[in-house]
């Protein structure tokens, strides 16, 4: 019997996009349910300050592409007049700088996206999509263990202002413990006015005049024509053939796709059944990732490598992966970076702080161009073969997502793995000194290409979180959360 199924970052996000699937909506249904649900779920990687970029796949259409990514502002300040705050986040050993502030905050386009996603394949009323999300918000969220985790990890950001403090803090001013509620019941007003008023109400009504007002008195990036000039966009997604199936992916100006399907390209044209966790397999997704990296680095090499190969014709962040029983999937990444510390008194929408996250600026901070939309390392993927089957899949980890993405399609694609077996493989990223790789009974080399290697004695949320999906011809389908971060799924 077909049925669907979903793999993201909760339990309550899972559930929610469930129910909208045993009701009779469709992937897209599902997907915008349950994004709206992961505001409260996840509240350290999605809100409708932050930006996302879906893939639709629908049987017998070519995917599209929706990208409601954040925006750079129309004008630019003196680097000195932006509200800006340095903070270390600690992964284990591993440090990443990141800041936040006023100044960090690029467009949001959660909810111009949302709105596009309905208009152009939603089946069930957006009011009612709506719901789940809203009651949750009111009636309270436990925390979970990785919940918590991403407190300690940012929780100096997320309880930055008092209102963050009011959501996240117990009566003592501590962080609330696993199983404390939080509640967000502003948000859910202000949300259930949206899903009546539509995105021009987020676009040009009060969130858009206060960020203005924050923009003239308080260092803040965006103007009120900002938000007004926003509009969430349809790409045809980079396409790349491995062996029978064909891969859907992220395309420019977002880097993560390209930077995937570099890694994946060079792996595949090596023709070797090479099994996981054997010397030659490093070796091999080194030479990738080397190559993958400088491309990365530089973004004009990046573009003609991807101009060359579309010449050829082949065609703190989360992710839900949908597919429902038509065969209709889609995979939706999401991110908040880690917010801009700053929760509005009124709605408890949080903002970004894309304009403080070194991966998406590679001449620095402030070297940002006014009005473009920013690039990222997300990277929503979907890969079909020629018989029907499809997989959706995509995951967290800031500029390690493609790296990750790459490593869990080719174990899945070409070796005996299960999906289940490839997301949870121990995996490998190159950071420009190390190798890192993750706990392993394989056999590590010392030195990858002359490079030292590093290895983790434990999984780690530093190698990505993969939520995926999958469907095969006869209908049968498989769904894994990344336990890495506390990943859920469930079928309809």
């Amino acid at each position: 019997m077909n049925k669907g199924a979903v793999a993201a970052g909760h339990h309550l996000t899972t559930e929610v996009a469930l129910e909208v699937l045993r009701a009779g909506g469709n992937a897209v249904d599902a997907l915008i349910a349950s994004y709206v649900a992961s505001f409260i779920t996840e509240p350290c990687m999605g809100s409708p300050g932050g930006g996302a970029f879906a893939l639709v796949s629908q049987p017998d259409k070519e995917p599209v592409l929706f990208d409601f990514f954040c925006q750079t502002p129309l004008q630019k300040r003196p680097a000195e007049e932006y509200h800006f705050i340095p903070h270390i986040v600690k992964f284990g050993a591993e440090e990443e700088v990141f800041y936040f502030g006023r100044g960090s905050t690029a467009v949001p386009g959660a909810i111009a996206g949302i709105f596009a996603l309905h208009q152009h394949s939603g089946s069930m009323p957006i009011k009612q999509l709506f719901q789940p999300g809203l009651k949750l918000m009111k009636e309270g969220v436990a925390l979970t263990d990785f919940q918590r985790y991403d407190l300690d990890l940012l929780g100096d950001i997320i309880c930055h202002d008092q209102f963050g403090k009011e959501i996240f803090h117990d009566n003592n001013g501590k962080f609330k413990n696993v199983g404390d509620k939080i509640f967000m019941p502003l948000l859910a007003d202000y949300l259930e006015v949206l899903s009546i008023e539509g995105a021009r109400e987020f676009y040009e009504g009060y969130i858009a005049h206060e960020q203005d007002r924050i923009f003239r008195e308080e260092g803040g990036s965006l103007s009120y024509q900002d938000f007004k000039n926003y509009k969430a966009l349809l790409r045809p997604p980079l396409s790349l053939p491995l062996g029978a199936k064909r891969l859907y992916c992220n395309p420019l100006p977002a880097m993560g796709g390209a930077v995937m399907a570099a890694a994946l390209d060079k792996i595949w044209s090596s023709n070797e059944k090479i099994k996981p966790g054997t010397s030659e397999y490093y070796h091999l997704f080194a030479e990738a990732f080397a190559l993958a990296r400088d491309l990365q680095l530089n973004p004009q090499k990046l573009t003609a490598w991807t101009n060359h190969q579309m010449s050829k014709k082949w065609g703190s962040t989360s992710h839900i992966s949908i597919v429902d029983k038509s065969g209709m999937a889609t995979a939706l990444t999401t991110t908040i970076g880690e917010g801009n510390g700053y929760y509005d008194p009124k709605s408890q929408v949080i903002m970004n702080n894309m304009l403080g996250e070194a991966a998406l600026l590679p001449g620095g901070y402030h070297s940002w161009q006014p009005n473009v939309r920013l690039s990222s390392m997300m990277n929503p993927t979907i890969v079909r073969g020629i018989n029907g089957d499809i997989v959706s899949m995509g995951s967290g980890g800031a500029g390690r997502i493609p790296y990750v993405l790459a490593q869990v399609c080719w174990n899945y694609l070409t070796s005996s793995l299960s999906l289940r077996e490839a997301v949870n493989y121990p995996r490998m990223h190159y950071d420009g000194k190390f190798f890192q790789v993750e706990k392993t009974s394989g056999q590590l080399p010392e030195k990858l290409l002359g490079i030292p290697t590093k290895l983790w004695n434990e999984f780690n949320l530093y190698f990505g979180g993969v939520h995926a999906v999958s469907r095969n011809a006869n209908g049968d389908t498989e769904a894994i959360g990344d336990f890495r971060r506390e990943g859920a799924w469930g079928f309809e």
